[in-house]
């Protein structure tokens, strides 16, 4: 009876050793997970600032190109300026807007990537919390 007990408490002995290694081997992704989520929470948020600042390049660059246009329209309805100064100020805006236009489109990509970086993270944070 001796033998049986002892052999019982090495079995059980051996359960609780395997059921801790789990659980230090559970800890450890737990906070590699963390880890993992702050990094790309910073990522996240430095990629964040770059597309509003790029947002507001461009916002900024689309008004001066806007007004520009109206300035040199209404210049050349005034007189001010000739017909072929006019036809070259709208071709060089012409070509600013196709550049700024290509802008918007990167930009339009970048969002795009942020918010499906921003939907991993959530998901990510989803399940580190559970």
């Amino acid at each position: 009876m001796l033998d049986s007990t002892k052999k019982k408490l090495d079995e059980t002995k051996l359960q609780l050793e395997a059921g801790k290694k789990t659980l230090d081997e559970s800890y450890i992704q737990l906070v590699t997970a963390k880890i993992q989520l702050e990094n790309a929470d910073s990522q996240l948020k430095s990629s964040k600032a770059q597309l509003d600042d790029a947002n507001t390049k461009i916002t900024s660059q689309q008004a001066i190109i806007n007004t520009s246009r109206e300035t040199l329209e209404d210049s050349y309805k005034k007189g001010n300026i000739t017909k072929e100064a006019y036809d070259s100020g709208v071709k060089l805006l012409d070509s600013s807007q196709a550049e700024l236009d290509k802008q918007k489109k990167q930009y339009e990509s970048g969002l795009e990537q942020y918010n499906d970086g921003l939907k991993q993270y959530n998901d990510g944070k989803l399940q580190y919390e559970i």
